[in-house]
């Protein structure tokens, strides 16, 4: 009798172990492979129409926003709308200004004073949380990293060509500096099959990959211009393979 009880105690806790095992590697898998998607400039209408196309993937975004004194009320309440639904909204300098260009011809606190501390101010009053920034034209140096890593928890510079994905800086590795590639049809490196070959990377390794692209339209007619069928390929993706996606700012969470 004793036996039987053991036996059958051994035999529930050793089931026991099973499920866990699997529970913690399905949530292992979910939490350390996914997609970063970023979006920059102004594109406030096209970002809210692209958001209801994709609302029933549960996606997540991040709208990297310029000329901010430029928008009107209803572009304002977009934006809004979008950080309320889960939505990430950065800063991408108040004039699109290349940083190290501008910081070398008038300084770093000038450049502070008309590009970044003013478009902080009138977000964050507009009930914004800004923690991250991307540069305009992806131009960065050190010096630049520098001084705006004392104002936003990361910054996304930008990242070019179709090398092999495990030769790619365009997944996160725990810095403050990220890089992300472009999905704009216009760039020579994009492609659907480039594209699932670091989808497949990112998912076999364990990686999160950051991209990003202007304007979503159903059709592509200009540059700078990414089309819904590449997103809504991205996120069949994610769905059918257990991956996540994140905010930009949520990627320092991994980190810490």
């Amino acid at each position: 009798m004793f036996n039987k009880t053991l036996l059958r105690c051994l035999s529930l806790f050793l089931l026991f172990l099973v499920f866990s095992c699997n529970e913690i590697k399905s949530s292992s898998d979910v939490l350390n492979s996914g997609v970063v998607i970023t979006f920059d400039d102004d594109f406030t209408n096209e970002w809210s129409q692209v958001h209801i196309y994709l609302r029933d993937y549960n996606w997540k975004a991040t709208f990297f926003v310029s000329d901010y004194e430029a928008l009107d009320s209803s572009q304002v309440h977009q934006l809004l709308e979008l950080q309320r639904y889960g939505h990430e909204i950065g800063a991408h300098g108040l004039n699109h200004l290349n940083a190290p260009e501008t910081i070398n011809q008038i300084g770093t606190q000038e450049y502070l004073d008309i590009e970044i501390l003013p478009q902080l101010d009138l977000m964050q009053s507009d009930n914004f949380t800004i923690n991250t920034f991307a540069y305009p034209y992806g131009a960065r140096n050190q010096a630049s990293d520098s001084l705006l890593l004392e104002h936003f928890k990361l910054v996304r510079g930008t990242t070019y060509g179709d090398t092999l994905p495990s030769k790619h800086n365009c997944f996160y590795a725990n810095n403050k500096l990220v890089y992300g590639l472009g999905i704009d049809s216009s760039y020579p490196h994009f492609s659907l099959d480039y594209l699932s070959l670091l989808l497949d990377f990112a998912k076999e390794n364990n990686k999160f990959i950051i991209l990003y692209a202007h304007r979503p339209v159903k059709e592509v007619n200009d540059d700078y211009e990414t089309d819904y069928l590449t997103l809504q390929f991205i996120a069949e993706y994610i769905k059918s393979n257990n991956m996540q996606f994140l905010t930009f700012s949520e990627l320092d969470n991994l980190s810490n």
